[in-house]
């Protein structure tokens, strides 16, 4: 058995185990080990939790972002992290 990368007709790309003389018109077929879907992420309370923190840290127009040292960066890392943790959770479950 071996572990391939491969991409669908869509563009997104997916790791399976196939055997390995599989050939790669097979590849679909193999048993997945995608990482979880992100499309399950609940974006409706990722959007407010950035709203809101946006609001916080007084970032209301282009010219706030402009300011130095003004948490943004760590605010999405923050907020997309916890969310992308939480699914990873839900699928060891």
């Amino acid at each position: 058995m071996k572990q391939v990368k491969w991409t669908d007709d869509k563009g997104w790309k997916h790791v399976t185990i196939v055997q390995d003389n599989a050939k790669p018109d097979q590849y679909a077929k193999g048993l997945p080990s995608d990482p979880p879907d992100l499309r399950t992420i609940n974006w409706e309370n990722v959007a407010r939790e950035l709203h809101n923190t946006l609001i916080d840290r007084n970032l209301l127009s282009y010219a706030d972002l402009q300011r130095p040292n003004n948490g943004l960066e760590n605010a999405i890392r923050s907020i997309l992290l916890k969310e992308i943790i939480l699914l990873f959770k839900l699928l060891e479950v």
